[in-house]
Parts: structure tokens; C-alpha cells; sequence
């Protein structure tokens, strides 16, 4: 008889399971490094990382709070494993942001100087332009007012470098470059 009674105790104790407390610690040592990475710029550089830490964060939150609504049976083993996920994600997204911003660095700086050499064949097609005939005036006109503006676009763009805003910095050379591209093709030749 006692030991049908203890069969019984051991086996109300694994159905009812050892849960032992909410794993706050972990939850606090994911959030750490998510902030950290945030710091970092890995929200900004390494964005595909840092948002797979912030669901697994999520999602260990959401397992705690399933398991905390149980009366038997808590479990924060899928919890912890989504915690640890979410740590181990936000320090890979962290890691990663100085070599992703290099390589935007190195993007920019080619971006930059094509866009230079776009704005300087527009110049001098602007500069060999016709200047005589009908609407000849206005048209040099406005491709001029075009041309500054992609001087200003690309002027913007280094001043974004300079700052390292490296993602609005690339996308602003390349906008100068195809400016200055449109310009050319709309210039007339000399004939």
C-alpha cells in the first residue's frame, strides 16, 4: 500500500510538473541585449537579426504568460529556449553592425564618386549645349536649375556621409546620379 502511494505521488508530480518560478532573470538578461544592440545601431544596420531577436522575445513573453495561467503542468523550458534565442540574436545583430556599416561605407564612397562624374559629364554637356534657337534660353535654363539640384542632392548626400548616415547617404548619391543621367539624355547636341 505505501508504495501504490508513492506511484501515486510521483505521478501527480510529473503531471502537475515542477515549473519553479517565471524566468524574469532571463527575460531581463534578452532585453539587456536587445537594448544593447539597439545602442549599437543594429536596429538600423543589422535590422533583419534584430527583429528575429525581438519576436523570440515576444514569443518567450507570450509562452510565460500560457504558463502562467496554468494551475499544473508549468513549463518555462520553450520559454527559456525563446529567451536564450532572443539574447543570442540581438548579440549577433550587435556584432554585426560595424562590418554591415563598413560595407555601406564602402557603397557610398563608390556611389559618391559616381555620382561626381555623372554630375561632371552633365556640366560639360550642359557647358557644349546649343545656346541659339527657339527655346534655346529656357531650356538651358531649366537644365541648369536641374543641374543644380542634383548638386545639392549629391551635396546633401556627403554631408549624410560625413555623419555616418551611411543608408540616407547612399540612396542620396545615387538620386544625384540619375539626375545627373536624366539631365544628359534631355541635353540636345550640337549639330
Amino acid at each position: 500500500m505505501r508504495i501504490l502511494r508513492i506511484a501515486v505521488v510521483l505521478a501527480l508530480l510529473s503531471i502537475i510538473g515542477c515549473g519553479g518560478p517565471p524566468p524574469d532573470a532571463e527575460v531581463q538578461a534578452a532585453e539587456q541585449a536587445l537594448q544593447s544592440a539597439q545602442q549599437a545601431g543594429a536596429d538600423v544596420y543589422s535590422q533583419e537579426g534584430f527583429q528575429e531577436a525581438q519576436q523570440s522575445l515576444e514569443a518567450a513573453r507570450q509562452e510565460i504568460a500560457v504558463q502562467q495561467e496554468k494551475t499544473f503542468g508549468v513549463d518555462y523550458t520553450n520559454a527559456l529556449e525563446l529567451l536564450e534565442t532572443a539574447k543570442s540574436k540581438a548579440e549577433e545583430a550587435a556584432a554585426g553592425v560595424e562590418e554591415r556599416k563598413e560595407e555601406l561605407r564602402a557603397q557610398a564612397q563608390q556611389a559618391e564618386q559616381e555620382a561626381s562624374e555623372a554630375i561632371e559629364q552633365a556640366n560639360e554637356a550642359l557647358r557644349r549645349a546649343p545656346r541659339r534657337g527657339k527655346g534655346a534660353r529656357a531650356d538651358i535654363a531649366a537644365l541648369t536649375r536641374d543641374l543644380d539640384g542634383a548638386k545639392s542632392t549629391l551635396a546633401q548626400a556627403q554631408g549624410e556621409l560625413s555623419n555616418d548616415d551611411l543608408i540616407a547617404a547612399l540612396d542620396h548619391f545615387k538620386e544625384a546620379k540619375a539626375q545627373a543621367e536624366r539631365l544628359i539624355s534631355n541635353i540636345p547636341s550640337r549639330r
